[in-house]
């Protein structure tokens, strides 16, 4: 719940050393995450069980993770900068789950075990281990928690991002195509070809996810792996540098720019507008381009 109190706002930046001040701020809150990076990519210790993990619920508002990473991109209102910051920094009006996430919950540990029964058939010699939240040292801000990973002679050699669709539940996913409505199909994460081969939809949050996940991971294959009682679908996907560096680099913008300042300002649980020193920075542009023009 929003705090009932609201401040009077006043003109951003009033002083131009609060911008600098900010930024220098972000500077040390980058160098203090990558102190704590031991390897590359890092396992956060503790992190472990996830969503289960106290430390896990700690760390994961002050990084972008991969299941926003959509969302994140596409942050371009004040309202929609606003109630991100508010639930995913502060806890506010958090979404409290449905019947369809509360289902994926409690399925996820059966949709593991069809999974690592169906890689150990593929190649008896790898192992699938559950994980909690990592990073990397070159973007210490982007934190993934894969659903599993796959390892061979120690070395992670890809991931696994567990699906358990509640619309499908009582449907083989491989029979998506028939089974789901017109606006379900536009919602689903999939698409079947004409030639029968089915691939992942590359404007859709689970791409993104998967996409980052591997990314952090440094891995170049990801299995997107969905379950239901009646059987299951593994589709491989590869990492694709063209789609996400420019993503990566959008989210490195938000985080520097949008994420830090509230960090450090706290408005938004005050019901004050966030403060994103991109757009501040777009307008100094053109506020120094309109001069030049007068000149």
């Amino acid at each position: 719940m929003t705090l009932p109190i609201t401040y009077p706002d006043g003109p951003i930046f009033e002083d131009i050393h609060d911008k600098y001040l900010v930024s220098a701020q972000s500077e040390n809150f980058y160098s203090a995450l990558k102190e704590n990076i031991f390897e590359d990519p890092y396992l956060i210790p503790g992190t472990e069980g996830q969503v289960n993990s106290e430390k896990w619920l700690q760390i994961r508002p002050f990084l972008f993770t991969a299941s926003e990473a959509k969302k994140i991109c596409g942050l371009s209102t004040e309202n929609g900068k606003k109630h991100f910051l508010q639930q995913h920094l502060w806890g506010i009006k958090k979404f409290k789950g449905n019947a369809a996430t509360r289902y994926g919950t409690r399925m996820e540990k059966t949709a593991r075990l069809a999974y690592t029964r169906a890689i150990l058939k593929k190649d008896p010699l790898v192992t699938v281990e559950e994980t909690g939240l990592w990073v990397k040292e070159e973007f210490p801000y982007l934190g993934c928690s894969p659903d599993g990973l796959v390892k061979k002679n120690g070395t992670i050699i890809r991931i696994v991002e567990l699906k358990c669709p509640y619309v499908l539940r009582h449907v083989h996913p491989k029979n998506f195509s028939n089974h789901l409505s017109k606006t379900q199909l536009e919602n689903f994460p999939l698409k079947q070809h004409s030639n029968g081969k089915i691939t992942m939809k590359k404007d859709h949050a689970y791409y993104f996810q998967v996409q980052m996940q591997m990314d952090v991971m440094k891995v170049i294959v990801s299995d997107f792996f969905l379950w239901s009682k009646k059987g299951f679908l593994r589709i491989e996907v590869d990492y694709s540098p063209s789609f996400w560096v420019a993503k990566r680099n959008m989210m490195e913008m938000k985080h520097r720019g949008l994420l830090i300042p509230e960090y450090f300002l706290m408005r938004t649980p005050r019901n004050l507008k966030p403060w994103d020193l991109n757009d501040l920075e777009e307008s100094e542009v053109e506020d120094s381009e309109s001069v030049d023009g007068d000149l």
